[in-house]
């Protein structure tokens, strides 16, 4: 699959989406805080619209069980470099809320989320 492609830090995990999304989700949640900064970016991807390659392995998954919905939330990480991957919930089966921070190419048009717990500096 040719189109808009990423990778963690070790280059371990590899991504590719059929092309670039158009805008970027923002999370502010505890949990997206706490796995990774201050708020969390993501595309909201369809499965099929994504590809991803763990040629080395290094794909390992944590289940989240403390989450606003009591959804379990599926987090996957490299296990090497530690870098989040993507998140998956049952709220939304069939995608994905893939990690833009994967990808050097960043759009610049955002939507939001759980800004009342947004850090403010």
């Amino acid at each position: 699959m040719a189109g808009f492609t990423g990778h963690c830090n070790c280059g371990g995990v590899k991504v590719t989406l059929k092309e670039k999304p158009d805008q970027v989700l923002v999370c502010h949640c505890a949990n997206c805080k706490r796995a990774g900064g201050p708020f969390s970016m993501n595309f909201f991807v369809e499965d099929g619209e994504m590809e991803l390659e763990d040629s080395q392995k290094t794909l390992s998954e944590y289940l989240d069980h403390n989450t606003d919905s009591g959804n379990i939330v599926h987090r996957f990480f490299c296990k090497n470099c530690g870098s989040p991957v993507k998140t998956t919930s049952p709220a939304v089966p069939g995608k994905a809320f893939l990690k833009a921070s994967l990808f050097d190419d960043i759009p610049t048009k955002k939507h939001e989320v759980y800004t009342e717990k947004a850090l403010h500096f």
